[in-house]
C-alpha cells in the first residue's frame, strides 16, 4: 500500500537533506543531495543499467542511468493496488488485473506502480544478477540505492526524491 510519508524521518550526518518528508523506514541518507561516502559503483551493461537483488531475492531493481529511472520488482508482495496487466483474460476478453508489484521511480521524483509486463533485468536474469548485501549502497547515474533488512531505499542524489519499498509497503518522498 502507498502510505503518505510522515515529516521527519531518517537523519543525515552531512546535513544536506533537501526532502523533509522522508519516512523513518528509509535509509538514513535518503532525501539528501550528493553521493554518500561508502557507496559502491558497479559497471553498467550495454543499456546503461545495473541490476541487483536483495539477499532474500524478493526485491530486484534495475537502475537505468540512460533513462534516469529505477524499476524495482517484488517476487512476493502484499501491496493492495490492482492494476491492469498487459494481458487479456482468454475467458472474458477483458484486461487482466493483478496485484501490483513493480514500481518505477523517475529522476524527477515521480513514481508509478504497475504490474510488470515480463521478468526482465534483475528478476529475469537472477542467476547472473549481483546481490546488494544488507548495509550496502550502490550509485548509478543520478541514483543511490541502499539495501537494508527492512527494505530497499532508492533516491535521486541531485533532488533527494526517492522511494522506500519492501514486501508490505512502498512510500515515495
Amino acid at each position: 500500500m502507498t502510505i503518505p510519508a510522515a515529516d521527519g524521518g531518517g537523519s543525515s550526518s552531512n546535513g544536506n537533506r533537501v526532502v523533509q518528508n522522508v519516512p523513518a523506514q528509509a535509509h538514513a541518507k535518503a532525501g539528501t543531495t550528493g553521493v554518500p561516502t561508502g557507496v559502491q559503483s558497479w559497471a553498467t551493461d550495454k543499456h546503461g543499467a545495473v541490476s541487483f537483488l536483495t539477499p532474500t531475492g524478493n526485491i530486484g531493481c534495475d537502475v537505468i542511468s540512460g533513462d534516469s529511472m529505477v524499476v524495482c520488482m517484488l517476487k512476493e508482495s502484499q501491496w493492495t493496488e490492482k492494476v491492469d496487466s498487459p494481458g487479456i483474460d482468454p475467458k472474458t476478453g477483458k484486461p487482466v488485473q493483478r496485484r501490483a508489484f513493480q514500481l518505477q521511480l523517475k529522476a524527477d521524483g515521480s513514481s508509478q506502480v504497475t504490474a510488470p509486463g515480463g521478468a526482465n533485468g534483475a528478476m529475469g536474469n537472477r542467476s547472473s544478477t549481483k546481490t546488494l548485501q544488507y548495509g550496502q549502497m550502490l550509485h548509478v547515474g543520478t541514483f543511490v540505492c541502499a539495501s537494508e533488512q527492512n527494505g530497499v531505499t532508492c533516491w535521486n542524489h541531485t533532488t533527494g526524491h526517492g522511494v522506500f519499498l519492501n514486501r508490505t509497503e512502498h512510500i515515495t518522498f
